[in-house]
């Protein structure tokens, strides 16, 4: 479905009503809203990023939305424990933000102290512990850094070029290169990416928050979990020694460098499968969330729990937080 059919559709389940009674339908499920970056509202650099860092203005719109329709916030320890006590959730939402970017810090977590909001934010460690950029935006600065009509590559041995004369070109070839990586082997991918380490100067706003600025969120505002240590794709792990160093060694170094417990998980670009789910459970995190479209509720499973992405569409926002759109989309025309 392409995306100005999908407003379309949103539109129609606005204006007809709909989205009001679906909220009404769903008030006793459990919104998980997936986000990123909140950016500056001036950072045009981030236009055309994949949609994953939102301005301010936008997500302050979000929060406003929620309270204006009775939403509350509450954390992920607050769900489970509804969830073992059986006690009835109404109108509850939990705010997630992957990857630890450091402008959640600076630009979200003042918009959810003024909306009495908390959320959770995934945290890849080696990041947060050296500085690093994330893998992924690693090769994000490199392109960006680039002039010229191409770029050479090489991935697994193979030399491939990719045109970068236009911006819509160099998004694509971000994209592609990225895609590329997330098939190779965890070695493989770590070595190729090597060779995107030389971007120069990048935005700040593609910078990871560091432990000691993690250590001081405050836990009831903004609590740190974890989004493994190097934001592998999960199911290309093939040892025992793979899995303890992303998902156990992850938590360790969270909770030395931050002081407080890490009990929640994030699958990197939602990537799992059952054996994922056996070592996230064995190496005792509580739930873990997914990318998989949807509203939960109390007898979701807690180690694949569905999330509402967000994006710069307000009225998919809408449609999407109302339930409207998964009924439309998913029972109706048996997406997934």
């Amino acid at each position: 479905m392409g995306r100005r059919l999908r407003i379309l559709i949103c539109w129609i389940l606005k204006l007809s009503g709909l989205n009001a009674f679906f909220r009404f339908l769903n008030r006793n499920r459990i919104l998980i809203l997936w986000y990123h970056g909140i950016s500056s509202e001036d950072m045009e650099l981030l236009r055309g990023y994949d949609e994953r860092h939102l301005d301010q203005k936008l997500f302050r719109r979000h929060l406003n939305f929620l309270k204006k329709h009775g939403f509350h916030f509450i954390s992920l320890d607050e769900y489970l424990v509804a969830k073992n006590s059986g006690q009835s959730l109404e109108k509850a939402v939990i705010l997630t933000f992957d990857d630890g970017f450091r402008n959640v810090i600076t630009n979200a977590v003042p918009a959810m102290k003024e909306s009495s909001a908390k959320g959770v934010m995934y945290v890849v460690a080696e990041c947060a512990k050296t500085g690093q950029l994330l893998w992924t935006d690693q090769v994000e600065a490199w392109v960006r850094s680039q002039s010229g009509d191409k770029v050479q590559v090489v991935l697994k041995g193979e030399k491939i070029e990719f045109p970068i004369s236009t911006r819509v070109e160099k998004e694509i070839a971000m994209r592609a290169i990225k895609r590329r990586l997330r098939t190779l082997s965890n070695e493989e991918r770590k070595q190729s990416v090597l060779q995107f380490q030389n971007a120069g100067k990048t935005s700040p706003e593609f910078q990871i928050a560091q432990m000691h600025e993690l250590k001081q969120m405050s836990p009831s505002v903004l609590q740190i979990a974890s989004h493994t240590m190097t934001h592998p794709n999960c199911t290309q792990l093939s040892s025992e020694q793979e899995f303890n160093f992303e998902f156990v060694n992850a938590k360790n170094e969270l909770e030395k460098g931050t002081k407080t417990p890490i009990a929640h998980f994030a699958y990197p670009a939602g990537v799992y499968n059952d054996h994922v789910i056996l070592e996230v459970k064995k190496a005792n995190y509580k739930t873990a969330v997914t990318t998989d479209p949807g509203l939960n509720d109390l007898n979701s499973d807690p180690y694949r729990l569905k999330r509402i992405g967000t994006n710069r569409s307000f009225i998919m926002f809408e449609a999407m937080t109302s339930g409207s759109y998964f009924f439309l989309t998913q029972k109706l025309f048996k997406r997934t």
